[in-house]
């Protein structure tokens, strides 16, 4: 899979998106954990709130490689 910017995603690669946090939405870090046949599985690294979640899902469009 390739991220936004063509560049190839492999697991253990450090990304950046915008994960949805309620209402609000901002830039964070995460390291891919997995992939399924069509999204990431990102694991986050800098919450952004303390009732957000630890992983999630994004397709490979909505990431950017660091």
């Amino acid at each position: 899979m390739n991220d936004v910017t063509g560049k190839l995603l492999v697991v253990g690669d450090q990304i950046v998106l915008i994960p949805q946090n309620g209402y609000t939405m901002s830039l964070s870090m995460g390291v891919i954990i997995g992939f399924t046949p069509k999204k990431v599985k990102i694991q986050l690294t800098d919450k952004c709130w303390s009732y957000s979640a630890d992983e999630c899902l994004k397709f490979p469009e909505q990431v950017a490689k660091v």
